[in-house]
């Protein structure tokens, strides 16, 4: 049986009772938290048994299910194993589409995409987990960060504690870094970094403060480009907004101490859909203040009755951002977010210098061609050209090209305290 895009269908399955007889049952609408969502790209994921299906939508090769039992059968098949499905059960069709809130529309200007475009950059992503040692959130994070190649895959609201181990938590090719809240449940944040990247967290910078404000910062080296710095924030709901001034804001100041690109992700509880609300001006002022841009536009939260867009991601350098977007995967109520960076170093222009050229200059020569011409250079007049034009015929003046890093801050008054300083100190080093 094919389906048409856009069908909205109603099983009614036939179950056997405790007596024998065979009864059908009449779906029902469930409270939204009580309904698991499972949304299949390509039918990739659907399980060879439903037993309890209650409504079945398909729309643009998207099976998604609302179900409270899968496992009836053999598991289901994980993302890019395909497995023939026969659902052999009595099928009746509503005459009118009902909209499904569950089913996510894209628009024609959404950030939304299924995978993260295969380019050139480093690739950073971020979810808030809702419990990293949920097995099949595990399982499909694993497949979500191999299948679109990410270098660095931050979470949020990890819920580990020192019972679980990296070892547990391991995924091939990446190194964990994570930053539990030991005291109390919840909470807790970590990054995956592939094993090629040098990364190392800064333990200055990384802390939970008393308002339970995490930040776990890493130093991240990609090959040969200039080194950058990641920030993974959480800010638990209805925790007090002064978090970023006096969290957030000092760590961040501090880091620019280091002069490297930052880029901030997280989860930091404020919708910035709603940009009346109080925990978005706030973060919008800060972010104002400390010249960040937040990259992230589509709704990264969506339920039954309500879109937010809570996660979000603070570049320093936007010109460095090649893409950025949220990823339509259904792990949990959140989506991730994701940003490519181009980080490849430009070459800066060629400069030319002019230079003496010493290398066939003989000292003793150049003094007597100089006693040779010793008459005409008591003129005042002609001194000058007459010095010159002895210079250039034993040390010639050559133009060389000379490319570098630029650096327009240096100044010559910087130039000229750095040699005063290097000259007193020398005698003491």
């Amino acid at each position: 049986m094919v389906h048409n895009t856009g069908e909205i269908l109603e099983l009614n399955l036939k179950t056997n009772n405790t007596r024998g007889k065979t009864k059908t049952r009449e779906p029902t609408l469930r409270p939204k938290y009580n309904i698991p969502l499972l949304t299949v790209s390509n039918f990739n994921f659907i399980p060879e048994r439903v037993k309890d299906v209650e409504r079945v939508v398909v729309q643009e090769e998207c099976y998604t299910a609302q179900s409270s039992q899968f496992f009836g059968g053999p598991s289901p098949t994980l993302p890019g194993q395909v497995r023939e499905v026969s659902l052999n059960d009595e099928i009746s069709r509503e005459d009118e589409m009902i909209p499904n809130p569950n089913v996510l529309v894209l628009g024609p200007e959404s950030q939304i995409v299924g995978m993260i475009e295969l380019s050139e950059g480093l690739k950073l992503a971020h979810l808030n987990m809702r419990s990293l040692r949920n097995t099949a959130h595990f399982m499909q994070l694993k497949e979500l960060v191999r299948a679109n190649r990410i270098d660095v895959f931050t979470i949020s609201e990890t819920w580990l504690n020192h019972t679980v181990t990296n070892k547990k938590l391991k995924i091939d090719g990446y190194k964990l870094h994570r930053l539990d809240r030991l005291y109390k449940k919840g909470g807790g944040v970590c990054a995956y970094v592939r094993e090629n990247i040098k990364s190392s967290v800064i333990k200055e910078l990384t802390q939970i403060s008393d308002t339970s404000f995490h930040q776990l910062w890493i130093n991240l080296q990609y090959k040969k480009t200039k080194s950058l710095l990641a920030c993974v924030c959480y800010r638990p709901p209805d925790w007090p907004l002064d978090c970023f001034e006096n969290s957030l804001k000092p760590q961040y100041v501090h880091a620019l101490s280091m002069r490297k690109p930052t880029i901030i992700m997280g989860d930091l509880t404020c919708n910035m859909l709603n940009t009346t609300s109080r925990e978005c001006k706030s973060l919008t002022e800060m972010t104002s203040e400390l010249n960040l841009k937040q990259i992230i536009e589509s709704p990264t939260r969506i339920t039954d009755i309500s879109q937010s867009l809570i996660d979000v991601i603070l570049v320093s350098s936007p010109n460095t951002v090649r893409d950025s977007g949220v990823l339509n995967c259904t792990i949990n109520d959140h989506l991730p977010v994701y940003v490519t960076l181009k980080l490849k170093l430009t070459k800066p222009p060629l400069t030319h210098i002019a230079v003496r050229s010493y290398r066939n200059y003989d000292p003793e020569l150049f003094a007597a061609d100089v006693a040779y011409k010793s008459e005409r250079l008591l003129s005042v007049k002609i001194f000058d050209d007459v010095l010159q034009t002895t210079l250039d015929s034993h040390a010639p003046i050559k133009t060389l090209k000379v490319s570098g890093r630029p650096c327009p801050f240096v100044t010559p008054e910087i130039n000229g305290t750095d040699g005063q300083e290097r000259s007193t100190t020398r005698p003491f080093s």
